[in-house]
């Protein structure tokens, strides 16, 4: 089946490619979170022609950017850099994925990425450079801000940031892109471009606190909003949610692929990756280690990818999401990963009046940002959604076979008063059997949800 982009997503891709030629000047993308820009980098790439292509992205999107060129730009040579063996792959056309983490190790080992990368650049530049997340690189004083913006910057060709969350804290943070990129955004007086302190003293609120008896220069907000927006029209697009309703599915399934390091083999598995569906559901009670016990030894594997992926969703805005599980040790370690977002928990353990504070504290309180629920127990007759919470996202460290019970359990936020469409998330531990079960979560729960939900 070919794929097809939003009608959201085909404009932004002929604004940002019809922008470059008729202007000459980047685009920086920054629509929410679930409104596909990694598909849309994809489709620019290919509309421009590009044949080298680099991708800068935070270590949890690497596997994001695998399944997604599989999906969008199938054929295309695809190259993770994962350590100093991988650099002399960075030859010939393709697209080529490396880790800010990468980065900013810079001399681990004795290796120094950064000048390995450089001098495999300098032969053969990329054409096209996305930036994704692209506010990892809000401090010009880090190692993989230098990298990235400075020292690289010559060899990346046409850049492409991406993020939904430019300035997470405050407009400064916005200064080394545009410093790096579209430099007329901070031209001060006569057109000579600002500093980072004088744009900071323009757009941002300074304050000295004192810490150790000394007073310490500190930005704490923004200001003159109006004005940087006038001058970064044009370069930010931006969608949001309910900006573009009309184009999205009620509820959408998507699989996002999280490493699993530790995750056991399926033995006794043999060619189940030929096997049809049903075929391996059949054959999945056959093999040597119990069923459970596999899904359960690969749900602990995932909780550490899972609890990066759902931590860096948070940091970037001010939504909450709900977490669905199934084993007691698996959401025993996310509410441990998540501690910093208060999360409330309801498992078969948790009474009646417990169970009622848990949901009245989602939904009330707006330090609590996240729901943990076991399926079984938190999956039905309850709501997640109300006027004092914006919630729009569900994510599934664990699933169920059944697609009904995975609907009805992200239904919860898919009630009345929800004023997004939703997004349903299965993570799956990537290179493991998981990527089979979860595949065939996302397809029965969208077949379910066209059948019983339009």
């Amino acid at each position: 089946m070919t794929l097809e982009l939003f009608p959201y997503q085909k404009e932004t891709v002929d604004r940002v490619v019809e922008r470059d030629l008729i202007f000459g000047e980047p685009t920086y993308i920054a629509h929410e979170m679930g409104l596909g820009k990694t598909p849309i980098a994809i489709a620019i790439a290919k509309e421009r022609g590009d044949k080298r292509v680099g991708v800068f992205c935070p270590p949890v999107a690497k596997l994001t950017w695998e399944k997604e060129l599989k999906r969008w730009w199938p054929g295309v040579r695809c190259v993770t850099i994962e350590s100093w063996k991988d650099i002399p792959k960075l030859d010939g056309d393709g697209v080529f994925i490396v880790a800010y983490s990468l980065l900013s190790q810079s001399k681990s080992g004795g290796y120094d990425y950064i000048d390995g990368i450089r001098k495999r650049l300098i032969m053969r530049p990329f054409d096209m450079s996305v930036l994704d997340e692209a506010h990892a690189l809000k401090n010009s004083g880090a190692i993989r801000t230098k990298a990235v913006l400075k020292t690289l910057l010559p060899y990346l060709g046409w850049c492409l940031p991406m993020s939904g969350t430019p300035a997470p804290n405050h407009q400064g943070e916005l200064f080394p892109v545009l410093a790096a990129l579209y430099p007329k955004a901070i031209e001060g007086a006569f057109g000579k471009p600002m500093k980072q302190y004088e744009f900071e003293s323009v757009y941002c609120q300074i304050v000295e606190k004192w810490f150790g008896g000394r007073a310490v220069r500190t930005i704490d907000g923004s200001k003159n909003i109006d004005a940087l927006r006038s001058k970064l029209d044009g370069f930010i697009v931006r969608k949001r949610k309910k900006d573009v309703l009309k184009d999205l599915p009620d509820m959408a399934f998507d699989l996002y692929p999280v490493s699993a390091p530790n995750a056991p083999p399926w033995r006794g598995a043999g060619d189940w990756k030929g096997m049809s569906e049903d075929e391996f559901l059949r054959a999945s009670q056959q093999f040597d280690t119990h069923v459970m016990t596999m899904r359960r030894e690969v749900g602990e594997a995932k909780v550490q990818g899972a609890v990066e992926v759902v931590s860096d969703y948070l940091d970037g805005c001010r939504r909450k999401v709900v977490v669905f599980a199934h084993h007691t040790s698996v959401i025993a370690g996310m509410m441990s990963g998540l501690l910093k977002y208060h999360p409330v928990l309801i498992d078969g353990s948790v009474s009646k009046p417990q169970r009622d504070l848990a949901i009245k504290r989602f939904l009330d309180d707006p330090l609590c940002r996240v729901f943990v629920g076991q399926i079984t127990a938190a999956g039905t007759s309850i709501t997640l959604c109300g006027a004092n919470n914006d919630v729009s996202d569900v994510f599934f460290v664990e699933a169920d076979f059944s697609p009904g019970i995975n609907v009805q359990a992200a239904s919860r936020i898919h009630r009345i008063g929800q004023k997004n469409a939703v997004q349903v998330w299965f993570l799956n531990a990537a290179g493991t059997f998981d990527d089979r079960v979860m595949d065939i979560n996302v397809r029965k729960a969208r077949d379910f949800d066209r059948t019983f939900n339009q």
